[in-house]
């Protein structure tokens, strides 16, 4: 017997997580592949504009990574992930203004954030925070 398709708000999250294992294992151009399948069924979802940009960023495809996280943040501006790598990837191609707004607005939105929100993210607040407050730093050097 046929199985029933999952809802397509479950298959979106499925594409969206195999396409994060794709981009961990050094695999983005498969990781694009479950994005571009996820975004015919929800186009809307901040999060895959956020994975594609980190599968792009992962190839070296800078331009196409920050458009990516600017879609993010179109469909939600307090997208901290987005706004976090937006910055990194603009101060990667030599926008330190913009990096800096980025950056800056990144520790906004991190105040506002709880350290239990982060971590099912996958990530820590403090080491999150301190991350930023370097960043900001580094473009003073620059």
């Amino acid at each position: 017997a046929a199985h029933p398709q999952a809802p397509d708000s479950l298959r979106v999250e499925a594409l969206r997580w195999a396409a994060h294992a794709r981009t961990v294992l050094q695999e983005p151009d498969l990781a694009l592949l479950h994005l571009d399948e996820a975004m015919t069924l929800d186009a809307a979802d901040p999060w895959l504009h956020y994975a594609r940009g980190t599968a792009c960023n992962t190839m070296g495809a800078y331009q196409a990574a920050l458009a990516s996280y600017t879609r993010a943040l179109e469909l939600d501006p307090d997208h901290l992930r987005a706004r976090q790598w937006r910055g990194e990837t603009r101060r990667m191609l030599g926008d330190r203004d913009g990096a800096r707004d980025d950056f800056e607005a990144t520790l906004a939105l991190l105040e506002r954030t709880s350290p239990e929100t982060v971590a099912a993210w996958g990530a820590d607040w403090e080491a999150l925070h301190d991350w930023v407050v370097d960043a900001l730093a580094g473009l003073q050097e620059l």
